[in-house]
């Protein structure tokens, strides 16, 4: 298969795009683009609401997206969207205003789809492991937990575990933090994670990996923290919990205006760092695990697999 791809995905923090020729021998980039939009402000009880200010900013960037798609000569455009949008309480009607706007559909991955699309785009990354592994994909309205091979997808679970829904959870946030944010935000996910870590129990794996911008992030400033050089790659290979604990501790202390300061740290993710610290330290901690590893991949680069997949006789 011979084909230019143009796939945007609208994520609860950013929407990107990635413009792709697929060949049989691979990928090559074409194009890379982002825009820094947050389609919800506030994850309420009966489900988050698309601000009608960003709603108007997001379709005036999924136009130009579209468009530098078609400047680019690409045969086929896929636009997907993962929390923020499947939840929000009027999707229906934002996706309907971009059908109108730029004549592509939305595809709104559910929970076990956007799982599943993540696993994709690591799957490949994987070979290294032992055996099975789990991955985790941290974004900011869920998390996706997959466990799988190169093989088959073994289990998997989608979680209202994100960044920045966990940071309003226990909204206002003290500033700094402190130990008792810490204890709130702490039996939050513990609560949410209790059945999956317990599912779990009857499907072994090796090796607990960790993808998304926020993990990434935190990898760059465990680095930091620990005098060691800054990675090359998009994330050091691996972070001990010990480390991880360790930070936390100190952002527990640290005042907001100072974490912009970090070694590492990505400056449009201050507002939550936080939080997504905490979620994946409870992880670690409920699944008894040690050591997280680090990959490129996600959602992005999942969205492509799949569309590969879906062109495959």
């Amino acid at each position: 298969m011979k084909a230019r791809l143009g796939s945007i995905d609208l994520g609860s923090s950013s929407l990107h795009l990635w413009i792709v020729d697929l060949a049989d021998g691979g990928r090559t980039q074409v194009h890379l683009g982002r825009a820094g939009l947050r389609l919800v402000r506030r994850w309420a009880a009966d489900g988050p609401a698309i601000d009608p200010a960003v709603a108007a900013k997001a379709l005036d960037a999924i136009d130009a997206m579209v468009a530098q798609c078609r400047a680019l000569a690409c045969d086929h455009i896929q636009i997907a969207a993962t929390a923020a949008v499947r939840e929000a309480q009027d999707h229906v009607g934002f996706c309907s205003q971009v059908l109108d706007r730029t004549g592509v559909s939305v595809r709104v991955l559910s929970g076990d789809d956007e799982a599943r699309v993540s696993f994709l785009g690591v799957v490949d990354r994987l070979t290294t492991a032992p055996g099975p592994s789990l991955v985790f994909d941290l974004g900011g309205g869920s998390t996706e937990l997959i466990l799988g091979d190169r093989d088959s997808v073994r289990w998997l679970r989608s979680l209202p575990l994100g960044h920045l829904r966990c940071t309003q959870a226990i909204a206002p946030l003290p500033d700094p933090p402190g130990p008792e944010s810490t204890a709130r935000l702490r039996a939050l996910v513990d609560e949410t994670l209790a059945p999956s870590v317990a599912s779990l129990a009857a499907h072994p794996w090796e090796r607990l990996v960790g993808v998304s911008g926020t993990v990434w992030t935190l990898s760059r400033v465990v680095e930091g923290a620990q005098g060691r050089p800054q990675p090359q790659g998009r994330a050091a290979p691996r972070v001990l919990l010990s480390e991880l604990r360790d930070l936390r501790t100190r952002l527990e202390t640290l005042p907001r205006r100072k974490l912009a300061d970090l070694a590492g740290m990505d400056r449009r993710r201050c507002d939550s760092f936080y939080a997504g610290v905490v979620v994946v330290e409870v992880l670690m901690d409920a699944l008894g695990c040690h050591t997280l590893w680090t990959t490129e991949g996600g959602v992005r680069e999942g969205l492509v697999a799949d569309f590969e997949r879906s062109q495959t006789p």
